[in-house]
């Protein structure tokens, strides 16, 4: 299906291991219905559990993600306003 639209998803992610899989299935599933081409962005925000790794794994694994992996907690709330 071609996809003329982009929509790019951030998500910052800090100790979220125990329900980051249920996150990638549920945008897989929404990745694989939209008619647009998207861009997900995955936020290290200076996790203390196995997050990081998580992350890294998706995104050695499907070009779709990015990863952004941060040395310390930030306040990343300027990226929303971002165009």
């Amino acid at each position: 299906m071609k996809r003329d639209n982009r929509i790019c998803v951030i998500i910052p992610l800090y100790n979220e291991h125990e329900v980051f899989q249920s996150l990638i299935n549920r945008l897989e599933k929404v990745i694989d219905e939209c008619s647009f081409e998207i861009e997900v962005i995955l936020i290290d925000d200076g996790n203390t559990d196995k997050t990081k790794e998580l992350i890294k794994e998706v995104f050695k694994s499907n070009l779709q993600y990015m990863a952004l992996i941060l040395a310390k907690i930030m306040d990343i709330s300027w990226l929303l306003l971002l165009e």
